[in-house]
């Protein structure tokens, strides 16, 4: 059955993997906020950030099916949302708003 109110969106979680100084030319950059590039940790550490966000944030839009289905692997989210219901841009900008240092893109 083919429903005109909704829409599937891809959107990339980009979720900074900071620490390491960053060479620029002729100076460097040390991050404060986040665990080295590289450092084994750094992917679990980052997938249980990104489940929690996903529990606290995201799942009531799935209960109460403004979100009709999403799938996230790594950074990578895919939704599915019912445009009578939520937009583009309020799932982006909630999403947004959720930690200053993660950046949702459509």
């Amino acid at each position: 059955m083919y429903r005109s109110s909704i829409s599937c969106k891809y959107i990339s979680a980009n979720v900074p993997d900071v620490g390491e100084p960053i060479a620029i030319p002729l100076q460097y950059f040390k991050p404060e906020k986040g665990i080295a590039m590289g450092s084994p940790i750094s992917g679990t550490l980052a997938e249980i950030y990104l489940q929690l966000i996903e529990e606290r944030y995201i799942k009531h839009w799935i209960e109460n099916q403004n979100i009709v289905y999403y799938k996230r692997y790594v950074d990578d989210i895919f939704i599915i949302f019912d445009t009578s219901g939520i937009n583009e841009e309020t799932i982006k900008d909630n999403m947004n708003s959720i930690d200053e240092h993660l950046e949702f893109n459509p």
